[in-house]
């Protein structure tokens, strides 16, 4: 969204990227119902889950979504 179309063919990935520093993550041990919120919240689509300071997986608002309809318990 950063980049105008017409520059997309001669704009490298890192002008593109968001900076490690400025990305949003999500705690492997957080609580899916309050990540959900503050995806919803923070107007966020996707989020890398990190573990001790690695990037382990990503996570996108409509899985939580789907996961936590699927619930027996919606409180998780």
């Amino acid at each position: 969204q950063a980049v105008p179309q017409p520059r997309w063919e001669t704009t490298t990935v890192d002008k593109a990227m968001t900076r490690v520093d400025e990305l949003k993550m999500a705690d492997s041990r957080e609580d899916a119902v309050n990540l959900l919120e503050r995806m919803y919240e923070e107007d966020i689509d996707q989020l890398p889950v990190v573990n001790e300071g690695r990037v382990i997986g990503i996570i996108a608002r409509d899985s939580l979504v789907r996961f936590i309809r699927t619930r027996p318990d919606p409180g998780l």
